[in-house]
C-alpha cells in the first residue's frame, strides 16, 4: 500500500502514468492472492489441524470457517487473507474472479485516492515540516534544560520539587 500511495502521488506529479500504476498494483495483488490461496490449499490444512497447542480450538475454527465459506464465499474471500480461502478449499471458479475484483477495487481505490488527494497531503506535510521541526527543537531544548536543572539540584543536595497533595 505505501508503494501504491507513493506511485499515485508520483502519477499526480506527471512522473508516472496512473493507468500503469493501477494495472501493476492490480496484477501484483491478484498474483499475491493466488499465491496465498495456493499456499493455503497445499499446506494450510495440515498445519492448522496438526496436533499441538490449542489443537481443539484450531479444529473448531476450521469448522466455523468451513460453514462461513460455504454460506458466504464471496464475502469471506474479500474479508479474510487469501490463505484462509485456500485452507477452506474455496473452488477456483469462485476464488479467482472474486480475488481479481477485490484486487481491482483495492488498487483503483488506493491508487486514484493517492492520485487525487496525495499532492494535497504532500503539500500539507511540507508546510507542517517546518512547524514540526521547530516544535521538536523546542522540546529537545526543554528536555536538556530540565536535565541540567536536575543534575544541578542533585550536586547541591537539594530535594526535587514535590507535588502538593490535596489531602487533609
Amino acid at each position: 500500500e505505501p508503494l501504491l500511495v507513493a506511485a499515485g502521488v508520483l502519477a499526480a506529479q506527471h512522473k508516472l502514468d496512473i493507468g500503469s500504476v493501477i494495472f501493476v498494483a492490480w496484477a501484483g495483488a491478484t498474483a499475491g492472492g493466488i499465491g496465498g490461496w495456493l499456499l493455503g490449499r497445499g499446506l494450510g490444512p495440515a498445519l492448522i489441524t496438526a496436533p499441538g497447542p490449542l489443537h481443539h480450538t484450531r479444529l473448531q475454527a476450521v469448522e466455523r470457517g468451513e460453514r462461513v465459506f460455504a454460506r458466504y464465499p464471496v464475502v469471506a474471500i474479500v474479508l479474510t487473507p487469501s490463505w484462509v480461502a485456500g485452507i477452506n478449499r474455496v473452488r477456483g471458479a469462485v476464488y479467482h474472479p472474486t480475488n481479481a475484483a477485490a484486487a481491482a477495487g483495492w488498487s483503483a481505490g488506493i491508487g486514484f485516492g493517492a492520485y487525487l488527494v496525495g499532492p494535497t497531503v504532500v503539500d500539507a506535510v511540507g508546510d507542517l515540516g517546518a512547524v514540526m521541526g521547530a516544535i521538536l527543537v523546542i522540546a529537545v531544548v526543554a528536555l536538556i534544560g530540565a536535565e541540567f536543572r536536575r543534575r544541578r539540584r542533585k550536586r547541591r543536595g537539594e530535594a526535587p520539587p514535590t507535588a502538593q497533595s490535596g489531602t487533609s
